[in-house]
């Protein structure tokens, strides 16, 4: 393989990689961007929506502090 195709291949994958600035609490609440990525792109699976399954370059997760009343 040239270089050439390997350079084309690599803007090919580029294009088709695309991001949405919505998150987790974005999707349970519906909000329009939410509703926006979820026409665009479909629904995650329920498992990258709850964290149980994620990328392994992606950064652990914070877990949410629940304060004492």
């Amino acid at each position: 393989m040239t270089l050439r195709c390997l350079l084309n291949a690599w803007r090919f994958m580029l294009r088709l990689y695309r991001t949405v600035k919505v998150n987790r609490a974005d999707i349970a609440i519906q909000t329009k961007e939410a509703q926006q990525a979820i026409e665009k792109l479909g629904m995650p699976d329920t498992d990258i929506l709850t964290g149980k399954k994620r990328s392994s370059f992606s950064p652990p997760l914070r877990k949410a502090v629940q304060e004492e009343k």
